[in-house]
């Protein structure tokens, strides 16, 4: 624990075998001078590692969330959103970044979305995999992945009707449903 002059925590760190690690709670905050905090974040073996919620965040000294970045062991990690975001001092949204296993993707639009300072949409890039591509190209990429899914999904319910045959058309229909 470090302390700053007037008395307030500066920073906390849990280490173990000289890495950061702390496995309930965050293993690094570090204080403003006046006692809010600057940064969190939280740490396993050394790697960036939190799977309930964003690994790192940090505030500026008005007390305003400016950054959160989302990992799972030590690679940038997130799917049920963006894995990355910042925000203005005002508090405006400026870029998020979607990303899984430390690659830059997104399946349902842009992995990287980036806002001037008046809140105007200025980019957006698409990426699949770590591999940046074109809007064209992703949504021929996302229309044949619809397509494969559909063929698969009537193939199933043909080899369950051949195996079943006393099964409806309309019971077929309904599992045809849950194959989704």
């Amino acid at each position: 624990m470090q302390w700053y002059a007037n008395g307030t925590p500066a920073c906390e760190s849990w280490m173990v075998d000289g890495k950061s690690h702390r496995t309930d709670g965050p293993s690094t905050q570090q204080w403003f001078p006046d006692g809010t905090i600057g940064i969190e974040s939280w740490e396993v073996d050394g790697k960036y590692h939190r799977t309930d919620g964003p690994a790192v965040r940090q505030w500026g000294n008005d007390g305003s969330l400016h950054n959160e970045s989302w990992y799972t062991e030590g690679k940038c990690h997130r799917t049920d959103g963006p894995a990355g975001r910042q925000w203005s001092n005002d508090g405006l949204l400026l870029i998020e970044t979607w990303h899984i296993e430390g690659k830059r993707h997104r399946t349902d639009g842009p992995a990287v979305r980036q806002w001037n300072i008046s809140g105007s949409l200025q980019i957006e890039s698409w990426y699949i995999e770590g591999k940046n591509i074109t809007e064209v190209e992703f949504r021929r990429m996302i229309a044949r992945k619809s397509l494969q899914d559909k063929i698969l999904r009537s193939s199933r319910l043909l080899t369950l009707g051949a195996e079943v045959p006393i099964l409806s058309h309309d019971t077929l229909s309904v599992v045809g449903g849950f194959l989704e």
